[in-house]
């Protein structure tokens, strides 16, 4: 067995197992993700129950193989190097991983828990923006998404639910979340179209096209030299995408339960 641990260095803890960093956070049940205190400070746990050996050879030739660091972990050090750049991502203070010859086995996150703010998805199904408030977090929004892109990072999982906006200041707040997907390329090919995609997949449905162009008029704000039509044809084309890609996924789960049955 092997255990790695990774420490944000701002954070000033020490642990020397993962059982260490499920006692300190009072944690009962590690297969369930789960909002909880440290020392007072709110933070958010990802965490996994041990994985089978079988489920870990499995896993091996996806995204968990022996020469893949752990999901958590990558994006542990996504997020900081987000933070680097002066870029909004949640804070990271731990991740950890367990090994067994070499399979991963099990693996957690510690993030801080940004209170006060909610999805942007929950806040635009809810209805908690009037129109003014859209047009200047929809704007805010797409000139962080470029400036994101501008510094190489590829967020992968892009969805309005991975993006928190926090309303009650006098300016918006915005954190990117869930970037284990993610990964810093100076050859975007597809992918920077992809992330657009993915908020497109439900701001498409949520936000009229007059709100949909403040963001991508602040994405042309942080990258000037990129064309609106282009963008917008590959945007579309990587929404499509996602939208099969999610129809087949339920057309085999569907199949499946049938075949239980």
């Amino acid at each position: 067995m092997a255990e790695r641990i990774h420490i944000n260095p701002e954070f000033s803890e020490e642990f020397t197992s993962i059982n260490d960093i499920y006692q300190a956070l009072q944690i009962t049940n590690p297969s369930l993700n789960s909002f909880t205190l440290f020392k007072s400070r709110p933070v958010y746990v990802k965490s996994s129950s041990p994985i089978s050996f079988r489920r870990g050879l499995k896993n091996a030739f996806r995204s968990t193989g022996p020469w893949r660091s752990a999901p958590r972990v990558r994006e542990f050090y996504n997020l900081l190097k987000l933070r680097e750049r002066g870029l909004p991502a949640v804070r990271p203070l731990v991740a950890a991983e367990n090994r067994i010859f070499g399979f991963l086995e099990r693996q957690l996150l510690i993030t801080e828990r940004i209170v006060d703010s909610d999805s942007l998805f929950d806040l635009a199904v809810q209805n908690k923006l009037d129109q003014d408030q859209l047009f200047s977090i929809n704007r805010r929004l797409g000139y962080l998404v470029g400036r994101m892109h501008n510094a190489g990072f590829f967020h992968g999982d892009l969805f309005m639910r991975n993006i928190l906006v926090g309303i009650n200041g006098a300016e918006p707040s915005f954190h990117f979340i869930d970037c284990h997907q993610g990964r810093w390329t100076r050859l975007p090919g597809r992918a920077f179209a992809y992330d657009l995609g993915c908020y497109e997949k439900w701001a498409a449905t949520l936000f009229d096209e007059k709100t949909r162009g403040h963001f991508f008029s602040g994405y042309l704000e942080a990258r000037p030299g990129e064309n609106l039509d282009k963008i917008l044809r590959r945007t579309n084309r990587a929404r499509q995408r996602i939208v099969l890609r999610r129809l087949k996924r339920k057309r085999e789960s569907h199949k499946q339960r049938q075949h239980l049955e």
